[in-house]
């Protein structure tokens, strides 16, 4: 980041959004601005407003299967933020691990397919979808930002191994990548369906959330009242509605994920007594 920005840059950034990227980009220097997703992403009028007033250099984006909340942003959406982003001059960073995890087997396009203005750095990667410890990534922009980086990257550790590189080379050329994505796909949306069922089960109409098309990020809401008890420690400790993330992908049994909603909640065993 140092490479393209200045401390005391003003960026964009979704919130919720991945818990590591803030720390970071604070340790910058720069000055972070939310943009809150809803059930279509971000609004772009918040991406107009606060350009108004901080006149943002940056834009940092998950539009596809978004961490965490799950969400796509809508194609009306994306249209208004590529026209507000050209206009404005703000560049774009799309982070898209997530795509090729889309259940129907139709990944939503990226933004940079419809970046005519060439604005938009597209970074993806295959720890998220091969193996985690394949880090391993791309970036797709005007050639030269990826020149720049390239040459950061190499004063900084004189560019990484050839192994794991030699590795995702042959691994995104064979026929073993599309059984990989297709095995994936299957195991997230068999989780899904199991978290979805053990809520129903162990926590009947406590936990409600709309399913992602994609992806290992669902978030639901936890219910306003789980019981006069637990509302009135709720309240005084402003927990009355919080929000919830579990992934799909989470090992815990749904009993003991139950039982960790009720310790957090303050009693949601006792929801049926008021």
């Amino acid at each position: 980041m140092q490479c393209l920005l200045n401390h005391g840059d003003a960026v964009g950034v979704e919130t919720p959004s991945y818990c590591f990227s803030l720390p970071l980009l604070q340790s910058a220097g720069l000055r972070v601005y939310p943009l809150p997703v809803g059930p279509e992403g971000i609004d772009p009028a918040d991406v107009e407003r606060l350009h108004r007033r901080h006149r943002l250099k940056m834009l940092f984006m998950n539009p596809n299967f978004q961490n965490p909340t799950g969400t796509v942003l809508s194609a009306e959406r994306r249209a208004a933020l590529l026209r507000i982003a050209e206009k404005a001059g703000i560049p774009i960073v799309e982070d898209d691990p997530f795509s090729l995890t889309a259940f129907d087997g139709r990944p939503p396009l990226p933004l940079k397919a419809e970046d005519a203005g060439g604005r938009i750095l597209y970074v993806g990667s295959l720890s998220k979808i091969a193996a985690s410890g394949l880090r391993v990534g791309w970036l797709a922009g005007p050639q030269e930002i990826v020149s720049r980086l390239a040459d950061a990257r190499q004063q900084m550790d004189f560019g990484m191994s050839v192994i794991p590189q030699w590795l995702a080379a042959k691994l995104i050329e064979g026929a073993a990548f599309d059984r990989q994505i297709g095995r994936l796909r299957d195991r997230l949306a068999a989780r899904l369906d199991e978290l979805r069922v053990s809520l129903d089960y162990h926590l009947p109409g406590l936990v409600s959330f709309e399913p992602p098309g994609g992806g290992a990020e669902p978030v639901g809401e936890v219910a306003r009242r789980f019981g006069s008890a637990a509302a009135s420690r709720a309240r005084t400790r402003d927990v009355r509605r919080r929000r919830l993330r579990a992934r799909a992908g989470v090992r815990r049994g749904g009993a003991e994920f139950a039982a960790m909603l009720r310790k957090a909640g303050g009693g949601a065993d006792r929801a049926g007594e008021s």
